[in-house]
């Protein structure tokens, strides 16, 4: 009781709910926005560190050390050139073929597989990107890339022989079992952008 006499009234049931949900909103405001600085920051330092390390080479070389072919020791001559057209070459590869695959099994779990389908589909697909990498790319160059080389690569050759990719060699280490074995990897991260894209477009 105040000196006039009135007791405030203590705040209803509602409001404290109220005010319970306006402090979990802004909690959760700053752990997110907390979390999305750290991983600029993060971001930030890895960048930082692959120029400091590439820093010595481009010192010695140049910018050229980008685009030059040549690898070898015994001249002091050294570029870049097969290992960036490599990854580039891969990641291009891994994109065109799991894209068409993840937005198919996205709208297959969100639109067309009734429920009872659709959980253990959804469980195997998480659990293929719970598997390490380290893992998958042991698979890959021990027991995927020989079969490739083996079976599918003389296939592709015969078939796609005028495209640059199927003109070498076959090898368990080349671009096309790299390519695959990445494609395995970004599968299951991409249709889960894809349900969540799309089931975003169905609420709204």
């Amino acid at each position: 009781m105040t000196s006039t006499g009135y007791t405030p009234a203590a705040p209803a049931p509602d409001e404290l709910r109220r005010r319970g949900v306006r402090l979990g909103d802004a909690l959760f405001r700053g752990v997110s926005l907390l979390a999305a600085l750290s991983a600029a920051a993060l971001l930030g330092l890895i960048a930082w560190k692959v120029f400091d390390l590439a820093w010595p080479a481009i010192q010695e070389f140049g910018l050229s050390f980008v685009w030059t072919d040549a690898w070898n020791p015994v001249t002091d001559s050294y570029g870049a050139l097969a290992f960036v057209y490599g990854t580039v070459m891969t990641s291009l590869i891994a994109l065109v073929l799991a894209t068409p695959l993840s937005i198919a099994i996205a709208l297959f779990l969100t639109e067309i597989s009734p429920r009872r389908l659709a959980g253990p589909i959804a469980t195997m697909v998480e659990l293929l990107a719970a598997i390490p990498s380290v893992v998958l790319g042991l698979w890959g160059i021990l027991v995927f890339g020989p079969w490739v080389r083996d079976h599918l690569e003389p296939w592709l050759k015969d078939v796609f022989g005028f495209l640059p990719i199927f003109s070498g060699e076959p090898s368990q280490a080349g671009l096309l079992p790299a390519a695959l074995v990445l494609t395995i990897m970004i599968i299951p991260i991409t249709s889960a952008i894809a349900a969540s894209c799309s089931s975003a477009c169905r609420r709204t």
